[in-house]
């Protein structure tokens, strides 16, 4: 019961992490588009209102100096040409506005609308006042001059304010990306942090798994393979043999007074003695590939081999059986060995006409019965 708790709290562990996993890499996309936002706030953006006011400033220094220049030279004004560069500042003044307007900021920007509305309203008084000087030259030349000069003072106040405001702005959007920065800083910690307790959790989910898998598979004593792989194997080995007659060989035997062992030396001794059986038959499988052991019961043991024929598969009993009696683990109480001896019965497949699972090992608990009744200590094949 613990077990399953524990499988569905990592479960559930996982999903929660997916969940904040992907809220986290959505709040990283959402940052990433206020990065651009900002980039374009403190870049694009016043880089463009920083040019137009710049030429601005040129423009107007051109329109003074062509102003002295007629002056100092006694040139007659040329009054179209005086208008023509006021149009330019007119439009100047309109992408300045639209700039501003685009400008996506916090600040007021009411001021600097006043200072661009100012410097808008100076140009269209010097306007009118070139289109007056056709009627008068005299008259209106002076005016136009001292006009420039308050165009240029507008304009001044125009770029000191402008300049002000986007140094402030810039400012503004340089704290808001500190604090994406430091949010994102920590979106990456939590996003880390997530990751490794996912790892965690889908390594301890992925053992729970093979844990299961092996208990599933596994004598937990002996470390074989227990009676449900036995009786899955026997069965996929037979349908296999049953198309392709493919040798066969099932031996099952018996550990010889294995209860007298036990009463005599203890379960512990028991479960040692077994454990030493199951050894040398991993250490035969290495020794004679294709040999596959099991635990089928308390003291009950099988091994499954594919490509021996019937008059062969006597001696792979033989071979188990002295195997065994090799490891002289001491059973005094034995009446026939003063060792751990073992009862064997053999079947192959090809003994049948039609061989199943159940026929199989039926015959061979027959032979290993026979085996018992002939003295124990050796192997018998199953004869028809």
């Amino acid at each position: 019961m613990n077990f399953a708790k524990s499988r569905t709290f990592q479960a559930t562990l996982v999903l929660v992490t997916a969940v904040i996993l992907i809220g986290l890499g959505s709040s990283l996309v959402k940052f990433k588009q206020s990065i651009r936002d900002i980039q374009k706030n403190i870049s694009t953006t016043p880089h463009e209102i920083r040019y137009q006011l710049h030429q601005s400033i040129h423009q107007v220094t051109l329109l003074e100096q062509e102003m002295r220049l007629r002056k100092q030279h006694s040139l007659s004004y040329d009054s179209r040409s005086l208008i023509n560069r006021t149009e330019q500042l007119k439009y100047r003044v309109i992408n300045i506005r639209g700039t501003w307007d685009a400008l996506d900021t916090n600040l007021d920007k009411s001021h600097v609308r006043a200072e661009i509305g100012e410097f808008e309203e100076q140009i269209l008084t010097l306007e009118s006042l070139l289109k007056n000087a056709f009627k008068n030259e005299i008259t209106f030349m002076p005016k136009v001059a001292q006009q420039i000069l308050k165009l240029k003072f507008a304009n001044t106040q125009m770029f000191a304010s402008g300049s002000k405001f986007l140094r402030l702005h810039t400012e503004n959007y340089v704290k808001k990306l500190s604090t994406i920065a430091t949010a994102i800083n920590a979106l990456i910690v939590v996003f880390i942090s997530m990751l490794l307790i996912l790892s965690y959790s889908l390594i301890v989910i992925f053992k729970q798994r093979n844990t299961l898998n092996r208990l599933s598979t596994e004598d937990p004593l002996t470390k074989l393979y227990n009676r449900r792989q036995f009786n899955l194997h026997l069965c996929k080995l037979v349908d296999r043999y049953n198309n392709s007659r493919s040798p066969l060989t099932l031996v099952v035997f018996d550990v010889d007074f294995f209860k007298m062992f036990n009463d005599n030396r203890g379960h512990i001794a028991g479960d040692k003695a077994l454990t030493q059986i199951a050894e040398r038959l991993i250490a035969l499988n290495s020794e004679t590939l294709g040999l596959d052991a099991y635990r089928v019961g308390g003291e009950e043991f099988a091994c499954l081999y594919c490509g021996l024929d019937y008059s062969d598969s006597l001696a792979l009993a033989e071979d188990i059986r002295k195997t065994i009696e090799k490891l002289k683990i001491p059973h005094e109480t034995s009446d026939i060995s003063n060792c751990i001896t073992v009862s064997i019965g053999v079947v192959n497949a090809n003994q049948f006409e039609h061989a199943t699972s159940d026929t199989m090992y039926s015959a061979a608990d027959q032979a290993l019965y026979e085996a018992k009744k002939r003295g124990r200590n050796c192997s018998y094949q199953y004869n028809t």
